[in-house]
């Protein structure tokens, strides 16, 4: 199990991507109070499973990130 000291201990860049009509958009709220320096990406349109339906977009913005951060 994972505490919420745990949690709040990540410093690392983080990148949150959830789809706009998921049930868990709350979820990212939380996050990124825990996390301010955490990027969130809402998925418009898109549910839980938007990684699924949407991989081309999905990708799209992990490799941003993972290049964004790579730079830093």
């Amino acid at each position: 199990t994972v505490t919420m000291d745990q949690l709040k201990s990540l410093t690392q860049p983080i990148l949150l991507l959830y789809g706009a009509q998921s049930p868990t958009l709350p979820t990212a709220s939380a996050l990124q109070e825990i996390w301010p320096h955490s990027q969130c990406i809402r998925i418009d349109p898109g549910g839980h499973f938007f990684p699924l339906s949407r991989p081309q977009l999905f990708a799209k913005h992990v490799r941003n990130f993972l290049t964004v951060e790579s730079l830093l």
